[in-house]
């Protein structure tokens, strides 16, 4: 991504969501197709920035999930224009893995910036924990078990889709998460069950601000689910066998809780932004960082990569940010990542963590929402729910779980598929 500022200032001035959750244990979901879910995001947003459907220039349509739970639909967004009131529209779709709900807000800014389009939306959609017929209306869903059963092959998920003739084979997927971990642990000095402590930390706060989240899908409490376990403590059941390891590092209770949701953003030209919206928020700029899933710890250097950019474009400093909301696949990266961008101090990023200190009602306020352990991992739906929790917060209008002084300044930074950094900082409008 260019090292320039934006062409021209770029707000938000809607937001919008589904409640997230999975069709067969939330009923707000039950009966939705595909495009549903979208249509339910886009319209909550148009609503919230005051836009007419027909006033829209744009839509980006992201998904990671729609190739293999959506009837194997390569273009999700084919009649969806009409599902919203804005046929005869352009739109486009991508898929990027869980950066594709960062990747389509980056388009949508540019869009904008560069002064092609007014007004952009962008929608990322997932349906991750079911799948849909070919032969049968989209709203009727199905367990992921059933996908042989339906299709005749066996999920596609999980593939090799590197090519890793000139490069080192890491072994799997989920082995690449301990670079966090292993990295982190010897930047700070630290042990691996200090590491823990602060990952246990950071799930209990995900899972509190989750349960003051009213579209969040994890309500229920750590400590509930210890004592459902016959634990005294929430940190005796998460080193439990319960809560086992799957790879060196981390535990299952240390990964986001999978789920299903779509996310609406209004991008909108800021010299117009107030005829639509009284309090819009500006995005000051953007900035890309992007490695192979093969280079060590390539997630640490795509987010010291993409912060030094960001700082670079914009001229602020660490010391100006009020908020951040980074993705948390594992907790290991978020711990990593709140140094990485200069949010927490370099070595104690874990004491914040284990003490709790990043609370909405604490020094230090990180993801909100809850992160993977409030949301849930609705894969790329989950980083574009950041953005919606930051514009909602620096509105001072997070009821339950707001940041005592709404922050001015926010950084949003969003990980996807273990190749892609993505940065933007938010600023509200002075009035």
């Amino acid at each position: 991504m260019s090292l320039k500022p934006l062409s021209r200032s770029v707000s938000i001035i809607g937001v919008g969501s589904t409640v997230f959750g999975a069709p067969f244990d939330t009923p707000e979901l039950d009966g939705l197709s595909f495009q549903d879910y979208g249509a339910w995001a886009v319209l909550d947003a148009l609503n919230d920035a005051n836009v007419n459907p027909r006033q829209v220039d744009h839509l980006v349509v992201g998904s990671t999930s729609s190739p293999t739970h959506n009837s194997m639909n390569i273009s999700p967004n084919h009649g969806f224009l009409e599902w919203v009131g804005m046929k005869g529209k352009s739109a486009n779709y991508q898929c990027a893995g869980c950066a594709t709900g960062f990747h389509i807000i980056n388009q949508a800014v540019d869009m904008v910036a560069g002064g092609r389009c007014d007004i952009v939306v962008a929608v990322n959609i997932e349906i991750s924990q079911s799948i849909t017929h070919p032969d049968k209306p989209s709203h009727i869903r199905y367990p992921m078990s059933e996908y042989s059963n339906i299709y005749g092959i066996k999920p596609f998920l999980g593939v090799n889709g590197v090519d890793t003739a000139y490069h080192r084979w890491i072994g799997s997927t989920f082995s690449a998460m301990d670079h966090a971990a292993r990295h982190y642990m010897k930047d700070a000095g630290i042990t691996q069950d200090e590491l823990e402590s602060a990952c246990i930390g950071a799930s209990i706060t995900g899972r509190e601000h989750g349960a003051l989240g009213p579209d969040c899908y994890v309500k229920q409490q750590l400590i509930d689910v210890a004592k459902e376990y016959g634990f005294n403590t929430v940190e005796e059941y998460m080193k439990s066998d319960i809560n086992p390891y799957f790879t060196d590092m981390l535990r299952v209770g240390y990964t986001g809780v999978l789920c299903e949701g779509a996310v609406a953003l209004v991008f909108c030209s800021t010299d117009i932004a107030r005829k639509f919206q009284k309090k819009p928020i500006e995005v000051v700029n953007l900035a890309q960082c992007d490695y192979s899933v093969l280079e060590a710890n390539n997630e640490q250097k795509m987010s010291r990569g993409a912060a030094q950019k960001i700082y670079d474009i914009t001229g602020m400093k660490p010391e100006d940010i009020d908020y951040l909301a980074s993705t948390n696949m594992d907790q290991s990266d978020l711990i990593d990542s709140a140094e990485a961008v200069g949010y927490l101090p370099k070595g104690e990023s874990w004491k914040y963590f284990r003490d709790g200190e990043t609370r909405f009602d604490k020094i230090k306020p990180i993801n909100t929402d809850g992160g993977t352990q409030g949301i849930g991992h609705a894969f790329a739906s989950t980083g574009p729910h950041h953005y919606k929790e930051a514009v909602l917060q620096m509105r001072g209008e997070a009821e339950g779980r707001q940041i005592p002084t709404p922050p001015k300044v926010t950084m949003i930074r969003g990980q996807g598929a273990t190749h892609s950094v993505s940065i933007a900082i938010l600023k509200t409008l002075e009035d």
